[in-house]
């Protein structure tokens, strides 16, 4: 069920942001929210927009996206530069209110819920990211709950799988009820089912945190005096309760809306070029294949790397497998000297072993000479389903020039 706040916001002076976690839109204000409290900063005026009910993070080209509204309803696609909240409008959706946007690492597509009638997005619609222009592909059947037509206010896509939020009255009283559901694709169906009641007034937008499993959402909240406020509220996937987590601030009159989680940019991870070995030789003359692993920790899962994403020096892997085979060196990155790094063995956590082609990895590094200590870099990603963050890495070898 549609619920907006109508209003055109002046501007706000901006703050600096680092790397972050939770983005939401407050009115027409980019935010970053505190995911334990609701709390937020200020990051900058988006534009002077009705309302921004959808954000979203496409983690292949590290872009957020939005959807804005004018104040006839009509619907933008916009970019928003994360640093500073400046939106740029890239076109009209060609639909009326669409109310959701949510990016899909598996297939790299833009995902919405939009309607032609004011109030009610009962048909799921990709969007180009490059027009704006949304694009029909089926309307949404299945569960339903309510004396409305079908509708949905939020979507996010977790693992793979699309989850969807409509909110309504369920009978004549006027009180509305939220409700989550899992929204199954197939050749021009989309198909809900219900996961439960949420238990909150609920909500404009969706963003799921790969890291902690978390998926959150907006909850909007009448006040005593009158008018909305908003909340930050946490969904069970596996039941669809609510939790409340805080109340969030106002920014000029405008409330949360909007929500979308963007993962570090890089995440430094700890590798071990010839595990169990420092220093580390590399023959100029080597044959075969050079061993590398990514160390696992307490909280860095190796599993959830994309194996087919990772390179040495530009070179890509042959082959991988999981298995504990080495202890991460501390500090991560920094490394100058032959000796930093450890002969140390398995910590009795899983490392992703992988194995490279050595005469490709030592033509790439270029001139060389005999004794000199060299820094590898290691790059990758995670997987589409992890919300794909580039990872980094380091360690140092001993070139050796003997035949």
């Amino acid at each position: 069920m549609l619920v907006a706040t109508l209003s055109v916001f002046p501007s706000f002076k901006a703050q600096a942001v680092g790397p972050s976690d939770l983005f939401g839109a407050i009115g027409n204000h980019l935010a970053i929210l505190d995911k334990t409290t609701g709390d937020a900063t200020d990051v900058g005026v988006m534009g002077s927009f009705t309302d921004i009910l959808g954000l979203s993070f496409d983690s292949r080209t590290d872009t957020l996206y939005g959807i804005a509204w004018n104040p006839a309803f009509d619907s933008f696609l916009i970019k928003i530069d994360r640093g500073t909240g400046t939106a740029t409008v890239i076109g009209p959706t060609g639909f009326i209110a669409q109310e959701a946007l949510a990016f899909n690492p598996v297939d790299g597509l833009l995902y919405g819920a939009a309607g032609r009638n004011f109030g009610f997005s009962d048909t799921l619609v990709t969007v180009d990211p490059a027009t704006g222009v949304a694009t029909a592909i089926a309307p949404f059947t299945g569960d339903a709950i309510g004396r409305f037509p079908m509708d949905v206010d939020a979507l996010e896509f977790v693992n793979g799988v699309l989850y969807a939020v409509d909110g309504t009255q369920v009978d004549f009283s006027g009180e509305v009820k939220s409700f989550l559901y899992t929204v199954a694709l197939g050749n021009g169906t989309a198909i809900r089912t219900l996961v439960g009641e949420i238990g909150f007034w609920c909500c404009n937008d969706l963003a799921y945190d790969p890291e902690t499993n978390k998926l959150f959402a907006n909850d909007v909240v009448q006040l005593p005096g009158g008018g909305f406020g908003g909340r930050l509220i946490a969904i069970s996937l596996s039941t669809g309760q609510g939790t409340l987590i805080g109340d969030t601030p106002e920014f000029d009159g405008g409330r949360l809306t909007a929500l979308a989680f963007v993962p570090a940019p890089v995440k430094n991870v700890a590798i071990d070029i010839k595990p169990q070995s420092c220093p580390n030789p590399l023959n100029v003359n080597e044959k075969g294949v050079l061993p590398v692993a990514i160390l696992g920790g307490v909280s860095f899962d190796v599993s959830k790397v994309e194996p087919a994403s990772v390179t040495l020096e530009g070179v890509a892997a042959l082959r991988s497998s999981l298995e504990d085979v080495a202890t991460p060196f501390v500090p991560f990155t920094g490394k100058r000297r032959a000796t930093d790094c450890t002969a140390a063995g398995p910590d009795g956590v899983v490392d992703l072993t992988l194995h490279f082609d050595a005469p490709t990895v030592v033509a790439s590094l270029g001139t060389v000479t005999d004794g000199e200590v060299r820094v590898l870099k290691l790059t990758g990603n995670l997987k589409p389903e992890f919300g794909g963050a580039a990872i980094t890495g380091e360690d140092v070898v001993v070139i050796r020039k003997k035949k």
